[in-house]
């Protein structure tokens, strides 16, 4: 058996920001490394977190930063979409910001909040919708497509939200106010479903939603404390156990995040100190000082073998997971061993290149398939939802999906269609988008014959649909149509048009 990993520093990056650096965060190829700060800016930097040498390069200045200007005011959050072909910030001047993270361009700004500062956000699993928290105690919900906040409504009347997350449910979300309080809300009926009154004393500072063999809320609070929480969320209901209280930060607990392979809890404190837990053993097993002013954010890389931190001093470290031999935790960590997509142009790879950027894309299983038809990548420009099903065999829509998602990354001039309009199962685009407990969005016939089929798993992620009910995506379907029009009036053929949804709701 593996020893347990240590936190020990690999570099600092200096001079990123001019001022408090408030949020960081990796997207999820681990490509990219976002930050905000208190200087009205956020920031990606170019890097490759499964490589020591590429973080070394953020450290010392090499690497590609592009400074995302627009925020009047303090930038206090942000966040990568499930993609990670867009960024969401929040700031002070009550906005919040959508970026394409390849050019820089800001391509939405969205005022869901009356008043107060943006405190925190999260996208939805299928990237569709973005929360946001702000000062003025208001949640709100904003469609990414129509770039509309939907959903706008007043979650507390004591203290302010300071953390917010979406549940594996789909459409509930967690959130931590500075009263102390943990809530569960339906984000789409604006209905409070379950409250913890003083989870912490004094406040929440922190929390995040993970999925192990069980749910779990993890939050960190002003009383110095972390406690785990077990989520019991169901279609009509949902309620929050206490677990266990994890001790040993002696200040206000700011930020959390969970490794990939959910085994480790990395915390940031005012104490200037983080820390990292084994979730197991509920023991502090690494602690790492270094940082001159409060630790305000944190991040494990993709990999799961590095992890960076930020706050007061405006120093970003980043910090290698090692065995006490100094050897990377690999076997700690499975996720450690994550091949990259090939270089160069897609449309040139050989075959040898289009399997290795399947392994990347952790559908190494069908490599032989892949070379057994010879697609390289002239082939795999072309290939589509039927040739996946009936010539590959690959059965999981959610594989599928994959697939023909990072497809359409790869050559983005030759698919017409957003993603977001294709449904995963039928892989056509959608008449009739519903939204299923998973949180991602189908057409309505192909769910409901999914589940009516016996399948009670989501064709997504494999996890446990919490219920059988679907709601219209009437947002999605409006802006289908609107897609579907233009297409039209500029000389395209396009598909018939979404037809009239069914009532909202549909029970089996």
């Amino acid at each position: 058996m593996s020893a347990d990993p240590s936190l020990s520093l690999l570099c600092k990056v200096e001079k990123l920001h001019t001022s408090d650096i408030n949020c960081c965060t990796f997207s999820p190829d681990g490509k990219k490394l976002a930050t905000a700060s208190s200087d009205r800016l956020a920031a990606v930097v170019d890097c490759d977190s499964s490589s020591d040498a590429q973080l070394k390069a953020v450290c010392d200045g090499s690497a590609t930063i592009r400074k995302l200007v627009g925020h009047k005011y303090h930038v206090n959050v942000c966040c990568f979409s499930p993609s990670g072909d867009l960024l969401a910030t929040g700031s002070t001047d009550c906005s919040v910001r959508i970026w394409n993270v390849a050019t820089g361009e800001c391509t939405a700004t969205v005022s869901g909040h009356q008043r107060g500062a943006i405190r925190a956000l999260a996208f939805s699993a299928d990237g569709t919708h973005i929360l946001s928290a702000a000062a003025d105690d208001s949640l709100s919900v904003i469609d990414v497509i129509s770039s509309s906040c939907v959903k706008n409504w007043k979650a507390t009347t004591e203290g302010v939200i300071q953390a917010c997350a979406w549940t594996s449910h789909g459409w509930h979300i967690v959130v931590g106010s500075s009263s102390g309080h943990l809530m569960v809300w339906d984000a789409f009926e604006c209905r409070l479903m379950a409250s913890v009154r003083n989870a912490h004393d004094l406040g929440v500072c922190s929390l995040v939603h993970f999925l192990s063999e069980i749910e779990y809320v993890a939050s960190g609070g002003v009383d110095t404390k972390i406690r785990l929480w077990r989520l019991k969320d169901q279609a009509g209901s949902a309620q929050l156990q206490e677990l266990c209280v994890l001790s040993g930060h002696t200040s206000s607990v700011y930020t959390l995040a969970v490794s990939p392979d959910k085994r480790f809890l990395l915390s940031g404190s005012n104490d200037k100190t983080i820390r990292l837990w084994k979730l197991e053993t509920k023991q502090d097993i690494s602690q790492a000082a270094g940082h001159l002013g409060f630790v305000s954010c944190c991040s494990f890389s993709p990999c799961g073998r590095f992890a960076v931190s930020s706050g007061g001093d405006r120093l970003l470290r980043v910090w290698k997971l090692s065995n006490a031999d100094g050897s990377l935790t690999a076997s700690a960590l499975p996720n450690a061993a994550v091949a990259s997509a090939p270089e160069g142009p897609a449309d040139k790879w050989s075959v040898d290149e289009v399997c290795t950027w399947l392994t990347s894309l952790k559908l190494d299983k069908h490599t032989e398939t892949f070379r057994q038809a010879s697609v390289d990548g002239a082939c795999l420009q072309n290939i589509h939802a039927q040739q996946l099903c009936k010539t590959f065999g690959i059965e999981s829509p959610g594989e599928r999906y994959t697939i023909l998602r990072s497809v359409s990354e790869l050559f983005p001039a030759s698919r017409d269609v957003p993603n977001e309009f294709i449904c995963p199962i039928s892989m056509e685009i959608m008449r009739d988008p519903v939204v299923a407990s998973d949180g991602f969005s189908y057409e309505r016939s192909a769910i409901v014959a999914w589940i009516t089929a016996g399948r009670h798993t989501s064709p997504l992620t494999n996890l446990p649909l919490t219920s059988s009910l679907v709601f219209a995506n009437n947002n999605l379907l409006t802006v289908i149509r609107s897609h579907l029009d233009r297409w039209q009036r500029d000389g395209g053929v396009a598909p018939s048009a979404p037809t009239t949804p069914s009532p909202a709701t549909l029970q089996h």
